[in-house]
């Protein structure tokens, strides 16, 4: 992207603070993990920083559920601008007796768009220590629901709440979806 994804703007606020915002109607406690070099300015959540150097999202994962007092979160990444509440609900309801909730669209495992149990600690522990750092390599060894798209559909049609801005032309396509909503 060539800039912290996290403080892009989106109608008027950073990504980030939006998605803080949008969650506490989930849940009071909102936890944003940050790298150790990582400077984030956001109101009304808690920020952690990750335990394990040079290991990604997963430790990211790790950190998060290490300071969720809830048993079953949801985890968002920061690049998610029209991540819903709706879809939050629905995996953390879906999680049950399992370690997650990880939504499969277009094919592939939507890790940071999930619900994930906090007894799912010890596996991720084990799976850094072992040297492993992917996320989905994680989830596919987990006891996880995968949910489908279908699934997802009919709580958002569009699967806007799936859109990962990871590139410029992805940013522009978010703002040009914000534009049209608010027309």
């Amino acid at each position: 992207m060539g800039s912290d994804k996290a403080t892009l703007d989106i109608g008027g606020q950073t990504v980030l603070q939006s998605l803080v915002d949008r969650f506490h109607a989930v849940s009071g406690e909102v936890i944003v993990v940050s790298r150790e070099d990582q400077a984030l300015s956001v109101r009304g959540a808690k920020i952690v920083r990750d335990n394990y150097a040079n290991a990604g999202p997963v430790a990211g994962l790790h950190a998060g559920l290490v300071a969720a007092e809830e048993t079953v979160n949801f985890v968002i990444g920061c690049d998610y601008p029209f991540a819903s509440r709706e879809v939050a609900r629905a995996l953390i309801g879906a999680v049950g007796p399992r370690l997650a909730a990880v939504p499969e669209i277009g094919g592939r495992l939507q890790p940071l768009s999930a619900a994930y149990s906090r007894s799912c600690l010890p596996v991720i522990e084990a799976f850094i220590e072992s040297g492993r750092r992917r996320l989905t390599d994680l989830v596919e060894e987990m006891s996880c629901v995968r949910v489908s798209e279908e699934d997802m559909k009919r709580i958002d049609p569009t699967l806007q709440s799936f859109l990962n801005v990871n590139t410029p032309q992805d940013y522009a396509k978010a703002l040009e979806i914000l534009a049209g909503s608010s027309e």
